[in-house]
């Protein structure tokens, strides 16, 4: 009988080893489109910094090829500075979302092994970032990047 009641306390002890000790936390990060300015990239562009505003709306079909409505500006007349203004182009917005998992894993009362899963980006969500902002550039109006795919960082340590 104190065999059977010795192993009912080794099952519970290595029970308590697989399922004690987990942490789990997490980090959810969500923004709006950043506020984006208008650029110029032609040849005759002058002293100009900044396309004319047609007096068309910026706001788009947000799709890749075309984010923002590319007919809201127009290259400014040679000698002219572009009357366009700052930020009103509103970028793609994005939602990402980190997690980790830890478990310790006890030797005696001051040391232990820990392992930790770090997930970035643990949806694998696609966030679109850049946006070419430069009329008179081959790819005006379009998505040019993406944030970071999912990253997953593993670790093992030894306190003592």
């Amino acid at each position: 009988s104190s065999s059977s009641a010795a192993s009912d306390v080794y099952k519970r002890q290595l029970l308590g080893q697989l399922i004690g000790n987990w942490e789990v936390s997490g980090f959810l990060t969500a923004q709006s489109g950043l506020a984006l300015s208008p650029g110029l990239s032609t040849s005759t562009r002058g002293l100009a910094t900044r396309p004319d505003a047609t007096g068309v709306s910026a706001k788009g079909p947000k799709t890749l090829e075309r984010w923002f409505n590319t007919a809201a500006f127009t290259a400014p007349a040679f000698g002219f500075y572009g009357n366009s203004g700052t930020g009103v182009i509103r970028g793609p917005s994005m939602v990402i979302w980190d997690a980790s998992v830890t478990k310790a894993f006890p030797i005696s009362e001051q040391s232990r092994f820990r392992f930790s899963a770090e997930f970035y980006n643990f949806l694998n969500a696609v966030n679109y970032f850049g946006v070419s902002t430069s009329l008179g550039s081959g790819n005006y109006g379009s998505i040019t990047s993406t944030r970071d795919a999912r990253r997953v960082q593993l670790g093992l340590r030894f306190d003592f």
